[in-house]
């Protein structure tokens, strides 16, 4: 069964969506739309199962973004993200902490400029540190680098990529890194009309490697 409410104002929207399914369990999601000016709060929780619950806030505006997400038990884990970018420069970071144990479960930020004629990103992370650098995004062709770095076990990896468009149809795309893995991948489409009355038929053939 699924059940749905809306309520709005002049200035808020309430949203109720309750589903109950076959072995009884109640899945029931509140949405309450500008608490706060440009904010949105969703509360979900499942009966029998309330630790499942969860407290989410978001907050959107034009140059900037904040989410944050609880878990409605007693020690929750908490997740925290923002993102925050003009004129085709942006950052964003995101965060996760355990309160049972007090340690971060996760941890990564990230550097985005993105231009016309090319595109650069670096992500540091928990895990990892990544830069990919993708250019001559206008031409048929294209390359990345990317640089992979394993704090966990101190592994670097470099890998370098491109992508040659042989005709507005078809594509070839190939990875190689220090290691010697190879990966390839050959796409293209055909879209073929047989009649006046606008019926084809369109056939995509991907092969990977």
């Amino acid at each position: 069964m699924h059940l749905m409410y809306l309520h709005n104002t002049n200035t808020k929207t309430a949203f109720v969506d309750v589903k109950i399914d076959t072995d009884s369990n109640i899945t029931t999601t509140i949405t309450v739309s500008e608490i706060l000016p440009s904010t949105k709060t969703i509360t979900t929780f499942k009966l029998p199962e309330y630790n499942t619950g969860k407290l989410e806030f978001q907050y959107f505006h034009d140059h900037a973004a904040l989410a944050s997400v609880v878990a409605l038990k007693q020690n929750p884990v908490v997740d925290l993200s923002a993102v925050v970018g003009v004129h085709g420069v942006a950052f964003g970071a995101e965060a996760g902490f355990d309160t049972s144990s007090g340690s971060f479960t996760k941890y990564n930020a990230g550097l985005g400029l993105k231009k016309h004629e090319y595109e650069v990103s670096v992500v540091l992370g928990h895990a990892s540190s990544i830069v990919p650098i993708p250019i001559d995004e206008k031409q048929a062709s294209s390359a990345v680098a990317e640089i992979t770095r394993k704090f966990s076990t101190n592994e670097n990896i470099f890998t370098v990529g491109a992508a040659y468009e042989l005709d507005p149809l078809t594509t070839v795309k190939a990875r190689l890194n220090n290691s010697g893995k190879l990966r390839h991948c050959f796409s293209t489409s055909w879209m073929l009309q047989f009649d006046d009355e606008g019926f084809c038929s369109v056939m995509i053939a991907e092969l990977h490697h």
